[in-house]
């Protein structure tokens, strides 16, 4: 952890974007042992309403205006709802539906994690961000010019 936190700092100051641990972590841990806690508040349904903006076409922009709500330490409670909410509407999402389908139906979303995580698997690999083009994978926010580049070599 202490490299990650390092790195995690270094690189948003060389890009020269706000940083800050969240508060809260979206996957509460005991920061001795790395061992995530049982009871984990957030992470889920986090991941479940990234998986239905992916459905209604705005993965990307769910992505971004959430990871920023988190991750710059512009708000605390990020996951309360104006917050969250506000993130969602500002990447073109309707929050009070994705809220609705996702807790109406969460076996539906966690089916196509799930599909998400085998393709991983399929691909070789194991974390995020992880993009793959044409069975090559990029693993990591520092192949996203690589796969650009790829992709352009290929035509696109």
């Amino acid at each position: 952890r202490p490299y990650h936190t390092l790195d995690s700092h270094r690189v948003a100051e060389s890009l020269g974007i706000p940083f800050r641990r969240p508060l809260p972590d979206p996957i509460p841990m005991n920061m001795e042992t790395g061992i995530p806690e049982e009871d984990q508040p957030y992470i889920f349904r986090l991941t479940r309403l990234g998986q239905a903006a992916v459905m209604a076409g705005k993965g990307l922009e769910f992505l971004d205006h959430v990871s920023r709500i988190i991750w710059d330490g512009s708000v605390d409670g990020w996951y309360d709802p104006p917050h969250l909410a506000d993130a969602m509407m500002r990447a073109g999402l309707d929050a009070e539906k994705l809220e609705s389908d996702v807790a109406a139906e969460p076996d539906k979303f966690d089916t196509a994690i799930e599909d998400n995580q085998n393709a991983h698997h399929a691909a070789g690999h194991w974390g995020v961000p992880l993009m793959v083009f044409d069975s090559e994978p990029f693993h990591g926010q520092d192949r996203v010019e690589l796969l650009i580049w790829r992709m352009r070599e290929k035509g696109l």
